[in-house]
């Protein structure tokens, strides 16, 4: 049996196996139905023989079938990401955010804005154990999301809640499963 090592695409797949008997006959009976997977992952699926001609033993096993995630990169400035540490961004209440990312599907980039499946934003608790970064801001133009060919990157601009003192995380996440978080805190 041969699993599969793919990059998420949304089709389903499979993995692929054949059973041989005496002299490379081609056997019936083999089941890699629990190996079919869409979403991004990693998978130990099962498989089984069930001889149908009465002729050999039936056997079973499992096989291992991976769905890579896509890679992000962003949010790039005026958003602070600051590697692995926490950064607060801070702003201004009811300020426009542009959140510029990209997305790679392996080494192909992704351009279309059916490729995000979401935005989430959530209140979070302040905290006083991270960075806090001010956020820089331009006008970028639309307020949908697109795909800015020229700059080469997706944008959606955000505008935060007016409310002062609060801390928030925004999520995007890809059709892949794949996220980007950024945390802010309003003044």
């Amino acid at each position: 049996m041969s699993g599969y090592d793919v990059v998420y695409n949304g089709a389903f797949h499979a993995a692929t196996g054949a059973c041989t008997g005496l002299n490379g006959a081609s056997l019936g009976g083999l089941n890699l139905t629990s190996t079919t997977h869409k979403d991004a992952g990693d998978y130990t699926d099962n498989w089984a023989f069930t001889d149908v001609t009465g002729n050999y033993h039936d056997a079973d096993g499992t096989v291992a079938d991976k769905i890579r995630h896509w890679t992000t990169a962003g949010f790039y400035q005026p958003v602070d990401m600051s590697g692995s540490q926490l950064v607060w961004n801070t702003v201004k209440g009811g300020s426009t955010v542009p959140l510029k990312f990209n997305l790679f599907a392996g080494a192909d980039k992704k351009t279309s804005v059916a490729d995000v499946k979401a935005f989430a934003v959530g209140e979070l608790a302040c905290t006083n154990s991270a960075l806090e970064a001010a956020v820089e801001f331009t006008t970028t133009g639309g307020t949908q999301l697109r795909y800015d060919g020229t700059a080469g990157q997706f944008i959606q601009n955000w505008q935060t809640p007016k409310a002062s003192g609060k801390c928030y995380m925004v999520r995007m996440t890809a059709q892949d499963g794949s996220t980007i978080d950024a945390f802010f805190k309003t003044k």
